[in-house]
């Protein structure tokens, strides 16, 4: 469900539910938060917003290779057109973020991987506690029994445990050589992504120490003991996503840029032209010669400070930002 689109928008947050969940119960605040204060923050209204959904009931899919798979799908079909994408995950959705990384990582795709942030709230890395919740040894029975019957019966509940395959994957695997530890160049099997980890004091199936994951992760120590639908949660997600990789450095450009007389026309003649590059190649002469005349190009120069400013693109320069620009209004 997309909560929030733009046409110059570059970056996505995807939001993933946990168990029992749903992209309406879980982040109702979250949805509230959006639409009360979405466009007083340039730097969150930058990002389209999609709450992705899965089926979570008693008859449960697993979460590896099913519900992983649903997320790249989404993802492959949808995030094309941004430079950057951000995961915010509740309980065993951010086991399916996680994992949607590693197999990416592992498949040698993460040059192409677009994932370079995710925010766990109450993720149990580490599993599950089984003795503070009868329901999940419940479930571990009920799902060796469904499992011999070959089905579905509880199935996520069963991969939480605290020696499922899917904690010890996230033990193996999260981290390095996977999960770089310092910003540097991507690599086919390597990549760095930050890792925020929140913690509440009051979830009786994650201990905190699960919620905070591993080495590699950053553990919160904001909003901890908040549950996920809350107001505090809903603007400490925001928080994450308007820190993440703001483009400081391409807004003090476009001011010095703006502010000196003598760079300016300078730099109006070099994007005109980058302009004109952009739609000789995107649409064809007809359509060129009826509606992009040489004046438009003009135009496009003077709209972009405001609309960067507005909806600043995130992980490019100032000149492939403007190109970036173009495109996407050529295309809206």
């Amino acid at each position: 469900m997309w909560v929030s689109r733009h046409p110059l928008n570059n970056s996505l947050a995807v939001f993933v539910h946990g168990i029992w969940g749903s992209r309406w119960a879980t982040w109702r605040s979250h949805l509230d938060f959006f639409q009360r204060i979405y466009r007083q923050r340039p730097t969150l209204t930058s990002f389209d917003i999609y709450f992705f959904h899965y089926k979570t009931g008693i008859q449960q899919p697993p979460l590896y290779p099913d519900i992983t798979n649903q997320l790249k799908d989404f993802l492959e079909k949808e995030g094309g057109r941004y430079d950057t994408v951000v995961l915010v995950c509740h309980s065993q959705g951010g086991i399916v973020g996680k994992r949607y990384i590693l197999e990416e990582l592992e498949q040698g795709r993460g040059q192409s991987l677009k994932v370079d942030l995710i925010v766990t709230l109450n993720t149990p890395h580490r599993g599950a506690r089984w003795w503070t919740h009868p329901f999940l040894a419940l479930a571990l029975c009920a799902n060796t029994v469904s499992r011999v019957r070959k089905g579905r019966f509880l199935r996520q509940m069963a991969g939480l445990g605290a020696f499922s395959k899917n904690a010890r994957f996230m033990k193996k695997n999260w981290g390095a050589p996977l999960i770089a530890k310092d910003k540097e160049p991507a690599s086919p099997r390597s990549r760095y992504i930050r890792s925020i980890a929140l913690a509440s004091r009051w979830d009786l199936l994650v201990s905190k120490k699960s919620a905070e994951g591993f080495d590699i992760d950053a553990p919160n120590l904001r909003v901890g003991g908040h549950p996920v639908d809350s107001e505090e949660v809903a603007e400490y997600v925001g928080t994450c996503l308007a820190e993440h990789d703001p483009p400081l450095q391409i807004l003090e450009e476009l001011d010095t840029l703006q502010s000196d007389m003598n760079a300016w026309p300078a730099y109006e003649a070099a994007s005109s032209a980058a302009a004109s590059a952009e739609i000789g190649a995107s649409v064809n002469l007809a359509t060129k010669t009826s509606r992009y005349e040489p004046s438009k190009t003009g135009s496009l120069v003077e709209d972009f400070p405001d609309a960067f400013r507005r909806h600043p693109l995130r992980k490019l320069s100032l000149s492939e930002s403007f190109r970036t620009f173009v495109r996407k209004v050529l295309e809206d």
